[in-house]
């Protein structure tokens, strides 16, 4: 239902104006909050590694953009207590809405915002809060050839996120990036 009222909501831009689809993905570094503790424990070791993939569409009108897409983001990290070392895993589904304007031949620059979920696949439930968070998103692209790009992008979560759900998927990301231009 959600695919077919954005196809919908999208269709005018896909008529007239010309319309890129890309397979995307990005690796970099998620960064928890300082302050975080676990069972009044600080978190001495906070990075966790992200991998950020998917596909997108840009909406070109001149040399502005509207994106959007749908990507899945897997975090690995390895966190650290005074006594005590382990690992989380978390893998998500986001929503990103961005604009965008390209400059210099080559460039591109977008932020916008996004939509991914909060709480495991298995744990949604409209009864209970903090099932959705909102980020906001910024990237830059480098045309590398016509159907080559290379990106970095930046993620910051805008709402409250309780650090029980932050442990697994930090606040705040750092990727690196390549995309390829279907067509």
């Amino acid at each position: 239902m959600f695919l077919f009222l954005l196809t919908t909501f999208l269709s005018p831009f896909y008529i007239y104006g010309q319309t890129k689809i890309q397979l995307e993905s990005g690796v970099g570094l998620s960064f928890q909050n300082p302050s975080i503790t676990v069972d009044g424990y600080k978190l001495k070791k906070r990075s966790t590694l992200t991998w950020r993939f998917g596909v997108n569409t840009q909406f070109f009108f001149s040399r502005f953009y509207f994106e959007t897409g749908i990507f899945g983001i897997a975090n690995l990290g390895r966190k650290e207590l005074p006594d005590l070392k382990f690992k989380s895993y978390s893998l998500h589904a986001q929503i990103p809405f961005q604009m965008g304007y390209k400059f210099l031949e080559n460039w591109q620059l977008s932020i916008g915002g996004a939509v991914q979920n909060e709480r495991d696949f298995s744990e949604m439930n409209i009864n209970k809060n903090h099932n959705i968070r909102l980020s906001f998103l910024s990237k830059v692209n480098y045309k590398y050839s016509n159907k080559l790009y290379f990106s970095f992008q930046s993620n910051r979560a805008i709402i409250g996120v309780p650090d029980v759900y932050a442990l697994a998927c930090p606040k705040k990301s750092l990727l690196l990036g390549i995309t390829y231009s279907l067509f």
